[in-house]
């Protein structure tokens, strides 16, 4: 739960890309990911107050190795988790590298 470091950023194993409503599942998931030595960058840990949203979100979705989308109907509404998950899925549209994962948390289509 502490805040990465930008060249740590550009080497997080796990982006995980939620919504508000989300957020505990989105804590579980990297609290549980980070006690079996994974490194997870999240927004309500990693990035600062203040900081450009949109360029924090560019920087974690392009550097992490994986971006978990966690997936709720609130996220599949929200306007900024298309392109979270729509980066991921441009760096890797065939899912060959697992660049996107989804976890769904609550029934949605």
């Amino acid at each position: 739960m502490n805040a990465l470091t930008d060249s740590q950023r550009s080497t997080a194993d796990f982006f995980i890309s939620y919504t508000q409503p989300d957020r505990k599942w989105a804590e579980w998931i990297a609290t549980t990911l980070e006690g079996d030595g994974y490194s997870t960058l999240m927004q309500a840990w990693d990035f600062s107050p203040g900081s450009n949203f949109i360029i924090e979100m560019q920087k974690a979705t392009a550097g992490a190795r994986h971006t978990i989308a966690v997936l709720s109907p609130d996220y599949l509404y929200s306007a900024y988790a298309a392109s979270e998950w729509a980066a991921a899925f441009a760096l890797d549209p065939t899912s060959g590298q697992r660049r996107l994962i989804p976890v769904r948390v609550r029934a949605c289509q």
